[in-house]
């Protein structure tokens, strides 16, 4: 049976009468369902309760509906199915287009969020910028748009949760998984910081990750960075992630750049082992004071399993001086990619000879890191996603790795050597002696010249016999 808190109408015939008015339905689908509906249904819960287990309405569509509304069920071409959660700069529902069929988060954004002409011209001009990002780790925005008075966004809907509603519901996870996240979360990054675009704002909400097949499923869950294209919103202390904020962001809110990307993915990387942030603080100034003062705590005590290149990592990514952190995220993710497959061999891996970013097949380099680092632009870029909690999740079974005993050599901004890319195999020009390939089947164009000049001697032949032809006659005659 269907219940909520709200008050409820339960009169059948006037749960009809909402239903009809909120175009939920058109009139083919309500006309097929109400005939196949029982007879004389008792109450308004009973008629909800068919349409629901009919799949013809969502629990939310008709716990709105039994309260009464009508509206608030349609966004510009989209058909909103649940209410996902809200955060400080709006609030965020599942919807689904009416003619592509296709299933998106739709984040409305605050009125006070977008009151000046100036903020809404800024947020569309960061969004354009999120727009060019395209990558299986980021939530891929689709639109940015206005209905009304409120501006609002529609993104990629991943079926699953963020990192943080995972950690509250599992606490501090097994070394493997928790490598495989950041791995994938690391490769997003890494797109985004050669397209010129830094996150800013990166916690554990705005990592979200996605269910797997089955209870024992082989299969990986898909992890997505999400937050792109929001600047300006949440640039305040109302939102509860100046706890993964680097150092140099507290002295310049608007600063967004790889470097304090990276010292975030380092704090959130020290929760998922720990289940606590590297400094928890109640407040922006506790939380400064800790980030720019205090050592990020070892972690060996508190996770006497972790590998100690594990350890040594997470301590680069926390380093208070952005220029000696690691370069580039790629590098993070080709020293996670043992961990996340389970390397059990227990000898040393040297890390200074793992592949770069380059030759991962999710992150092509098209120039040179201090050429990215020039580019980027220095605003913040935010999708804060505090969603309610999601059902729980599956994940596939993951055992802890074996110890390894050599540290990683990452490089760092002190010395950021560029990876060599593969040379492009050139073609050789053909010379007046080089053999040419065969041009069977191929039709070839013939150029007006040549196709005069073939005329012409056809027609020469034609009255060379001809005048042959009657110098033979008088000469017969």
């Amino acid at each position: 049976m269907i219940a909520t808190n709200t008050p409820t109408r339960t009169d059948c015939e006037a749960f009809l009468d909402s239903l009809r008015a909120s175009e939920l339905l058109d009139g083919r689908q309500l006309d097929r369902a109400l005939r196949a509906m029982p007879p004389h249904p008792r109450s308004a819960r009973d008629a909800a309760d068919y349409f629901l287990q009919s799949e013809l309405l969502t629990r939310f569509q008709i716990e709105r509906l039994l309260s009464g509304r009508t509206d608030g069920f349609h966004i510009g071409p989209y058909l909103v199915l649940d209410y996902l959660g809200k955060s400080a700069t709006g609030q965020v529902y599942k919807a689904r287009h009416r003619t592509m069929n296709r299933l998106v988060a739709i984040k409305i954004l605050a009125l006070e969020q977008t009151a000046t002409d100036a903020v809404r011209q800024s947020i569309r001009a960061e969004a354009r910028s999120a727009a060019r990002l395209a990558h299986t780790n980021i939530v891929t925005l689709l639109d940015a748009n206005q209905a009304g008075e409120r501006m609002y966004f529609v993104k990629e809907y991943l079926d699953g949760g963020s990192l943080e509603t995972l950690v509250r519901a599992q606490g501090p996870l097994p070394i493997r998984r928790a490598c495989e996240f950041i791995r994938q979360a690391a490769l997003g990054l890494q797109h985004a910081h050669e397209k010129g675009v830094a996150h800013g704002r990166l916690s554990p909400t705005a990592i979200l990750v996605g269910r797997v097949g089955g209870k024992g499923s082989d299969d990986k869950p898909l992890v997505k960075v999400s937050g792109f294209g929001l600047g300006r919103l949440g640039a305040d202390d109302a939102e509860p992630d100046f706890e993964y904020r680097a150092p140099e962001q507290f002295d310049n809110p608007d600063r967004a750049d790889p470097a304090a990307d990276l010292y975030s993915l380092g704090c959130i990387f020290h929760y998922l082992l720990v289940g606590r942030p590297p400094f928890p603080a109640s407040g922006a100034d506790e939380a400064a004071a800790h980030h720019r003062h205090s050592p990020p705590p070892a972690l060996e005590p508190l996770r006497p399993d972790l590998p100690a290149p594990l350890a040594s990592l997470v301590r680069n990514l926390l380093d208070k001086n952005p220029q000696a952190r690691p370069a580039w995220a790629g590098d993070i993710a080709c020293c996670l990619q043992c961990y996340a497959d389970g390397d059990d061999s227990g000898g040393a891996i040297d890390f200074g000879s793992l592949p770069g970013a380059a030759s991962s097949p999710a992150s092509k380099i098209s120039k040179s890191l201090p050429a990215v680092l020039a580019d980027l632009p220095h605003e913040p870029i935010l999708f804060d996603d505090d969603l309610t909690p999601a059902p729980t999740m599956v994940f596939d079974a993951i055992v802890p790795v074996a110890s390894v005993a050599e540290t990683p050599t990452l490089r760092t901004r002190r010395d950021p050597t560029p990876i060599a890319l593969p040379k492009r195999k050139t073609t050789p020009v053909a010379g007046p002696r080089a053999r040419r390939k065969p041009t069977h089947g191929r039709t070839q164009a013939v150029s007006p010249l040549a196709l005069g000049a073939l005329v012409a001697g056809v027609c020469a032949g034609v009255l060379f016999a001809i005048v042959c032809i009657l110098k033979i006659y008088e000469t017969v005659k």
